[in-house]
This record gives C-alpha cells, structure tokens and sequence, in this order.
C-alpha cells in the first residue's frame, strides 16, 4: 500500500528552500534543550558519551542504543517567520515494525500565536528510507510573530557532524530566546545510570 495515494499529507515533497535562512539548532537566538551533555560531548543524545563505556561492561549495550535517541531534545524560537523547515542526517535509516518513519525519525513542530494556546504545526514528511532530509514543517504564510517549538525524533539519532538545522523565511527574524533553561543533570544521571544497571 503506498500510503501517499490514499493521505496526500503523508506525501514525501520537497521543501522549496529559495529565500530560507537555515540556523544551527544551538545559535542564538534559537535555544536547544533536552540535551544536557550537549556542550560536554557535542552530540544529540540523551546520555553522555562516556556512559557507553559504563553500559557495556555492565553487559546492557541496549542502553547506549537507546541513549542515542534524541526524544526529548527540542529546539524553541519566537520568528515572524511564514514557514519553518527542517535539514537533518539521522544515524540509519528508519525501519521500525511498530511505528511509521514519521514518529521514528522525524521533527514535529508546535506553534503558540500571542495570547494563544500551543497547537500542532506539523511533522517532517519524509521519503521511506532516507537518512537525509530537508521538510517543510509549517507553511501557514503570516508574519505575525510566533513562538514555534520543534521535537527531535524519537527514536533515532542525528548526526553532530551535519547539525540539523532549522530554516526559516529570510527578512523575518528569530526574536528574543525563550527563557527556559535546561537543569543540571549532573546529580540525577548517577541515580538514572545505577538505576539502569540493576
């Protein structure tokens, strides 16, 4: 079944990136959170790289696996951007028996207008298959400025060394950085990590 014939929302398309300006993920003003080994290790991850190490001795090699997956990482800006894309490499190539590349390997984006609740944007539509991609993840066309949040994905890795990026419409500009700040997690890894190797 070719799922694009039937939903024309789950179509892989291309993402017209004539006038975008593409942002790293950790450059102002965009703020990067979930990552809290991000400035240590330089990786998109959820645990630091030297726990691969830990894990592997302790015979749970599962664990770095998991620990490579970049649920819980997002990125937050205010723009008056009218569209918003996303560049990215993953680690593999999605190919989960439970779950759609979509949810697997791709963004999703989240946007809150002045006053308003948080709704859902949209998701990176990609080709099944690719490691690489560039998507569309919303094109509503205002100007009006915006408060977007963009989830990494959830099971699968990016690769550091081809930051993802964030495009957004040239002659908008990101606004002042959201004031949320990721906590320390130095203290709460050692109970996440014996926890872990029971």
């Amino acid at each position: 079944m070719d799922i694009a014939k039937l939903d024309r929302f789950m179509q892989a398309r291309p993402a017209p990136e004539e006038g975008v300006r593409w942002l790293a993920p950790f450059e102002p003003p965009l703020v990067l959170e979930g990552f809290a080994f991000f400035e240590q290790d330089g990786a998109y991850r959820r645990l630091p790289l030297d726990s691969d190490a830990v894990f592997s001795r302790a015979g749970r090699a599962a664990l770095t696996e998991l620990g490579t997956n970049t649920a819980g990482g997002c990125i937050r800006f205010r723009s008056s951007t009218g569209r918003v894309l996303v560049r990215t490499r993953l680690a593999a190539a999605c190919a989960m028996h439970h779950m759609p590349s979509t949810g697997q390997g791709g963004f999703d984006c989240y946007l809150r207008r002045p006053g308003g609740a948080w709704r859902y944007a949209g998701p990176s539509v990609f080709g099944h298959g690719e490691t690489a991609y560039t998507a569309a993840l919303w094109s509503g066309g205002d100007r009006e400025e915006k408060e977007f949040l963009i989830h990494f994905p959830l099971y699968m890795g990016v690769k550091a060394s081809v930051p993802p990026r964030t495009g957004i419409s040239s002659g908008s500009s990101p606004a002042m950085r959201v004031a949320l700040r990721a906590v320390s997690t130095k203290w709460k890894c050692g109970l996440i990590f014996s926890s872990m190797l029971r």
